[in-house]
């Protein structure tokens, strides 16, 4: 039958892995599978070099690593040194740091550990009942020069460090917000109560109303003058020399005695009359603060009225003022509610003048109003960043169920963030500075801190700032929070907008690119960034991508959900490439949890997938975590690349990918360990992909620059052959390139078999690099089936 001949050339593989093809249209430029090889930026191929041990590398003895969390994070501008940065360790609950801007080739970041640590567990929740897991990650946020740590189990704290003594210091943050919620006092909003219950007393003083603690005894007295004893509870606001107020509970008595604290010991409280009103002999009475005056606005208020404040009531509406110039006296005047001069509104009063811990809402320590129920979690939060000149905080996964007078509460969907950052004070500081009950400085300040609730957002793993706003990762979609008109966030001034569905699983493997994010989830690997189109960023205009449709989406399918959810990864902006660790398999537990045996690498410029394998041994070292290290430029200072936090037995230190490993794994220890280095092409084919065809010759180039000597395997794979038994594999060739003086080299190679499609599969031989830059080749084509 009659042919034709004809020439092709390949001569770029940035297409690199791919899987979502058939063999009909698969793209050019790409492989069916690929293993240990890396695709670089400008489209050759290469095997990827040995991972070893530093150079002049030290074993570290630290917390053992067996069935503990393990982390590492790099904080960069340390102390607000641009030029000092260390790299921070979590084994378990223990904290170890380095100061990796002090490494040189000789000394490297292995021998840069400093004497000082810190011991997580030393921050568990003020009011945990259990001990610390060790098998919680933390995660790690920095700015203003701190570092702050999270751990769901623990309150958060900053670290500082200090360069003259090179040591690391960690306090505790105690996150406090105002109370702008209040109790349900069962009362209308307009109800001024004859009788005063816990509940009510406790929205009045969080309504600015001064006084306000009570306390109810049964203690028979008759109202009179000398010494009075009442038994009430213990733990009072109550000091010798103080103002106390007892009133009968019986509604429309107005009978009272007022009097000063001579003792308070235990639950007896004593104290001598000053004045009284109204007689009769009483045992059920309400004991509170003061007696009408001193800024006790509550009891005077009742001493005049015989009722309590409603809740819609603002006690400075009650003030003397001078009606013609309407300049207030400043003297509080309860009579005024009876004058009609001041009509009360049917909105409630401002809230919040009481500050408490985010987590354990104790509203009797902090208004002095004894019997209410405690709102507390054990939880805390997970994540955060630094954004806007604040510290935010969130990742706190739990609710409290409606108890006692305690209403239901959740704090799964709730980001906090303090003032502007001044001090390391503020860090705690998640709350307007102005009291808003005030009647002078009462306004919200841009730079205040507070609270806000991404509504339908389930837990959230992740804050990512991007430029003039801050993304929010959750279970259930992507949020944006940014200023409300296209600036920056201020606390009186944002917007919080859904610009997608995707969900979240975790928050270890996202990436920052170039101040951008990539992450994964459980169908795929997303990227964000700004829409193209017409729609600011500013509002929520996001182009939200899964890298993994039309590219390697089968392939990542495969990887266990669990190996997804404790995948870690960062970024080299040198050669454009993202790389993440992760199990192929799933793990039995945390003991074998972070045994990494999988890279996935991404160029981010050319777009290309490709996967690395690693075999490891009972003697051999194991892979944990990455990290891209910058290191400050300097004659003596390491090139920036990946390091990796070895396992060594018990102890630790970093690697490297490397080339002088004699293209083997783990030289220096537990090894040598080969690996092999493979890929095959897509399908060639010819015609309307019905006519067969064989090649004469190929001509495969290969770098001869950076190598001495490179070595591969070559065989074709005809017409989709998967395997030798199918009789369409070639043999395979051994094919040896040491040429000095060039630096390309040609080797023209037969590659025998025919069919309608073919395939070619490139092996690594043991010991030696490879290195594609492309090939030629001759190939006769049959005009007919």
């Amino acid at each position: 039958m009659a042919s034709n001949s004809q020439q092709s050339i390949e001569n770029n593989f940035s297409g690199g892995l791919k899987t979502e093809f058939t063999g009909l249209n698969f793209p050019e430029n790409s492989c069916t599978s690929a293993s240990n090889c890396v695709f670089s930026i400008i489209g050759d191929v290469n095997r990827r070099e040995g991972f070893d041990f530093q150079d002049n590398y030290q074993l570290n003895t630290l917390t053992s690593p067996s069935s503990v969390a393990i982390a590492t994070y790099k904080w960069n501008n340390v102390g607000g040194d641009g030029s000092t940065q260390i790299v921070v360790q979590q084994v378990g609950k223990m904290l170890y740091f380095y100061l990796s801007s002090n490494s040189t080739t000789t000394n490297p970041l292995s021998k840069q550990l400093l004497a000082t640590t810190v011991d997580v567990s030393t921050f568990l929740a003020t009011n945990a009942i259990l001990s610390f897991d060790s098998t919680i990650e933390c995660t790690f946020a920095d700015g203003n020069g701190y570092l702050i740590v999270f751990n769901g189990q623990c309150d958060p704290f900053y670290v500082t460090y200090n360069s003259g003594t090179q040591t690391v210091t960690a306090t505790r943050i105690t996150i406090q917000v105002r109370d702008f919620a209040g109790l349900n006092d069962g009362l209308a909003l307009s109800t001024r109560p004859p009788t005063l219950s816990a509940e009510h007393n406790y929205n009045l003083v969080n309504q600015g109303w001064g006084g306000g603690w009570t306390a109810i005894s049964t203690s028979t007295n008759t109202i009179g003058t000398g010494s009075f004893t009442f038994i009430v509870a213990s733990g009072l606001p109550i000091g010798v020399g103080s103002t106390v107020t007892a009133r009968p509970n019986l509604a429309g008595s107005g009978a009272f005695i007022t009097g000063t604290v001579t003792s308070y010991s235990g639950t007896t409280l004593i104290f001598t009359e000053t004045s009284n009103s109204g007689s009769g002999t009483y045992s059920s009475w309400t004991i509170s603060a003061g007696s009408g005056s001193s800024g006790d606005t509550i009891s005077a208020w009742y001493n005049v009225l015989k009722s309590y404040p409603a809740n819609c009531d603002v006690w400075w509406y009650y003030r003397n003022t001078n009606v013609t110039s309407n300049a207030p006296s400043g003297v509080f005047q309860p009579s005024l509610a009876n004058t009609g001069y001041i009509l009360p509104t049917n909105a409630q009063a401002p809230q919040g003048s009481i500050i408490f811990p985010a987590f354990i809402q104790d509203r009797t320590t902090y208004s002095g109003v004894p019997g209410l129920t405690t709102t507390s979690t054990v939880a805390r939060p997970t994540n955060g960043c630094f954004y806007a000149g604040r510290a935010w905080y969130t990742g706190v996964n739990a609710s409290f169920q409606a108890t006692g007078d305690a209403p239901y509460s959740t704090w799964t969907e709730t980001i906090y963030f303090s003032q502007v950052v001044q001090t390391p004070d503020n860090f705690s500081e998640c709350y307007q500075l102005n009291d808003p009950t005030s009647s002078t400085l009462s306004d919200l300040l841009p730079t205040d801190g507070g609270t806000l609730i991404v509504q339908g957002s389930g837990p959230i793993y992740k804050l990512f700032p991007v430029q003039n706003g801050l993304l929010v990762f959750a279970a259930n979609g992507i949020w944006y929070i940014t200023g409300g008109q296209a600036i920056g966030f201020t606390a009186n001034n944002y917007s919080i907008n859904k610009i997608s569905g995707v969900q979240s699983i975790g928050s270890h493997s996202y990436v920052n690119v170039l101040g951008w994010p990539v992450f994964w989830n459980a169908e795929g690997i997303y990227e964000i960034k700004p829409d193209s189109g017409n729609t600011p960023y500013g509002q929520g205009g996001f182009v939200v991508q899964n890298l993994c449709l039309g590219t390697i989406l089968s392939y990542y399918e495969a990887i266990p959900l669990q190996s997804k959810l404790y995948a870690r990864g960062d970024y080299d902006p040198i050669s454009y490439t993202i790389q993440w660790l992760y199990r192929s398999t799933v793990e039995s537990g945390i003991s074998n949890r972070y045994t990494f045996d999988s890279a996935l690498n991404i160029n981010t410029f050319k777009g290309p997938f490709y996967p690395y394998s690693f075999t490891y041994t009972s003697a051999s070292p194991y892979i944990t975590s990455i990290l891209y290290v910058n290191y400050p430029q300097g004659s003596t200072a390491p090139d920036p690349m990946f390091e990796y936090l070895t396992v060594y037995g018990s102890q630790y230190t970093f690697s490297e990918e490397k080339d002088s490993t004699a293209w083997k794994d783990w030289s220096t220890a537990g090894g040598p360990i080969d690996y092999t280095s493979s890929f095959t092409t897509g399908y060639k084919l010819h015609g309307q992909a019905w006519k067969l065809w064989w090649l004469g010759y190929i001509y495969v180039y290969s770098n001869n620059s950076t190598y001495e000597q490179t070595a591969y395997g070559i065989r074709g794979l005809w017409d989709y052959g998967t395997s030798g038994t199918s009789g369409k594999w070639s043999t395979q060739q051994i094919i040896t390139n040491n040429i000095p003086n060039f630096g390309n080299v040609a080797r023209r190679i037969k590659i025998r078999g025919h069919g309608k499609a073919l395939q070619l599969q490139f092996n690594s031989v043991s010991g030696y690099p490879f290195n594609f830059v492309g090939w030629a080749t001759w190939e006769q084509i049959n005009q007919g089936p």
